[in-house]
């Protein structure tokens, strides 16, 4: 009874597709939000690095910058 009474309250792991849930906020600057990311993705300790690189171009603001990363719009 006490587990399932405190279950909702136990820490439960990153996992990789937490990755795409982290989104650049408007008024986040460019390294505020690699910092975040990359914190995720250290404890995720994943080895697919294609996929977090589209995970953190899919979060970040839209900007010239954003635009230049992208190669075929």
């Amino acid at each position: 009874m006490f587990k399932e009474q405190f279950s909702t309250n136990r820490f439960n792991p990153p996992r990789p597709y937490d990755l795409f849930n982290l989104k650049q906020k408007e008024d986040e600057s460019l390294k505020e939000s690699l910092n975040m990311f990359c914190e995720l993705s250290i404890r995720l300790q994943t080895q697919d690095e294609e996929m977090e690189v589209v995970a953190f171009v899919q979060g970040m603001e839209t900007s010239p910058f954003s635009d230049s990363l992208i190669r075929s719009p």
